[in-house]
């Protein structure tokens, strides 16, 4: 755990797996980042690149803290995709499902 908010938590990634948790196939495209993500995921001195920010568990207990929530990181995920700083962190992926994953609770 390397962060904590409100609404989120953030962790380091520490392993990138090749097995797909959802019941959808990836595309292509998707198989190749994912494999190139794999590829460059930690720095020469072990340190890993990537990061992820998982809503918490407690905001699925309430449909409007929830709603909140989701709509919050979504923003924030759109506006770290428009930026482009050496830096600010920069989005290299969300949910599979993408904005339609927060319909279900699989994000």
């Amino acid at each position: 755990l390397l962060g904590v908010g409100v609404f989120s938590d953030v962790y380091e990634i520490l392993n990138f797996s090749s097995t797909t948790s959802t019941r959808e196939e990836w595309t292509r495209p998707q198989r190749m980042a994912r494999g190139k993500f794999k590829e460059t995921a930690f720095e020469r001195n072990g340190n890993s690149k990537y990061v992820i920010k998982h809503l918490k568990a407690k905001m699925m207990k309430d449909p409007n803290k929830f709603c909140m929530a989701a709509s919050d990181l979504a923003v924030e995920a759109q506006i770290l995709n428009s930026l482009d700083h050496e830096n600010i962190l920069k989005l290299r992926g969300w949910a599979n499902g993408g904005i339609r994953s927060y319909s279900n609770g699989n994000h």
